[in-house]
C-alpha cells in the first residue's frame, strides 16, 4: 500500500523567502492492485504528488509510505525506487541506449542482478509490452507508442509493485495512446498497480478509482461512474468529462433521467434505448 498522511509541499520560488506550496495537507491510500487515475488542470498538485511517492518529492510535512517504508528516510531510497517505477510523457527521456533490449536491461544491470537473470526479465518485459520484435532495434527508429512501450519495458524490467504513469499518452496519436492503454491494463491485471495521471477522460474512464485534484487537495476520490456523474464539478474544474457521461448529463437537464451515468457509447446506447422503447 502506498500511503499519504497530511502532506503538504512547496517548491522554492524565484524569491527566495517565498515557496510556492502545491501539496497542501493531502491524505490518501493506493491499495494494492488498483488501477487509478489521478486527475487535474495544470497546478492542481497532480504531478507531484505521485512524486512523492517514489522519493523523488520529500514531504515538508507529513508522510509518505510505501509498504510500510518512509520516503523520508535516505535509507529505504533504493528500496522504494525498486517498488514504484516511474514512466514520463517524453519517452525520448528514459531511453537511454541505442538498443531496445540493452536499453530495458539498464535497470537490472544497476541493481546488480546476475546477467542470466537479466536476459529473463529483459525477454519477460518486451513479451509483456509486444515489443519482443523489435528487441535489436534502435529506438530512435521506433514511433512514438512503440517508445513509450520500451520505456514500460525498462521499468518492468525492475519488477516493482506499482507503476506511475505521469501523462505517459499525452504526446502520442491515438494509435499509440491505445497501445499504451492497452498494455497498462495488462499489467494491472497481473497484479501490479497502475497510478495514471491522464487528461484523456476515456482513459480515466477506464480505471478502478479517480483521484481529482485541485489546488493542491484531493478534491473528489470515487469510482469513475460517481466522479463522472458530477458533470457540473468536473466542468467547473475545467475537465469535462467523457462524451457519453456529458450527453447523459444533458439530457438529465431535459428530464431524461439515468439509473446510471454511462461511461462508454455502448453503455449510453443500450440504456437510452430501453427508455425510448
Amino acid at each position: 500500500m502506498i500511503s499519504v498522511k497530511n502532506v503538504s509541499f512547496s517548491y522554492d520560488s524565484e524569491e527566495k523567502e517565498d515557496r510556492k506550496k502545491v501539496l497542501d495537507n493531502v491524505s490518501l491510500d493506493i491499495n494494492q492492485g488498483e488501477l487509478v487515475a489521478v486527475l487535474g488542470h495544470n497546478g492542481s498538485g497532480k504531478s507531484t504528488l505521485v512524486k512523492t511517492f517514489n522519493g523523488i518529492c520529500i514531504p515538508d510535512e507529513g508522510c509518505v509510505t510505501v509498504d510500510g517504508l518512509d520516503t523520508g528516510n535516505e535509507e529505504n531510497c533504493g528500496q522504494i525506487r525498486r517498488k514504484v517505477g516511474m514512466v514520463f510523457q517524453n519517452p525520448d527521456n528514459q531511453i537511454v541506449a541505442t538498443i531496445v533490449e540493452e536499453d530495458v536491461a539498464f535497470g537490472p544491470e544497476n541493481l546488480g542482478i546476475e546477467s542470466e537473470q537479466i536476459r529473463k526479465r529483459v525477454d519477460d518485459a518486451l513479451r509483456t509490452v509486444g515489443m519482443t520484435a523489435y528487441a535489436s532495434h534502435a529506438p530512435h527508429m521506433l514511433s512514438g507508442g512503440q517508445k513509450q512501450r520500451v520505456a514500460i519495458a525498462g521499468v518492468i524490467a525492475m519488477e516493482p509493485s506499482y507503476i506511475v504513469f505521469d501523462e505517459s499518452t499525452a504526446m502520442l496519436d491515438p494509435k499509440g495512446r491505445k497501445e499504451v492503454i492497452e498494455t497498462i491494463k495488462k499489467l494491472n491485471s497481473k497484479g501490479i498497480t497502475i497510478i495514471l495521471i491522464t487528461h484523456y477522460m476515456e482513459e480515466a474512464a477506464l480505471c478502478d478509482r479517480i483521484i481529482v485534484m485541485n489546488k493542491g487537495r484531493v478534491e473528489k476520490d470515487g469510482t469513475p461512474t460517481e466522479i463522472f456523474a458530477d458533470a457540473e464539478t468536473m466542468q467547473k474544474l475545467g475537465l469535462g468529462v467523457p462524451q457519453p457521461s456529458l450527453l447523459a448529463y444533458e439530457l438529465g437537464k431535459q428530464g431524461v433521467k439515468f439509473e446510471k451515468t454511462p461511461l462508454t457509447a455502448e453503455e449510453f446506447i443500450k440504456e437510452f434505448t430501453g427508455k425510448i422503447r
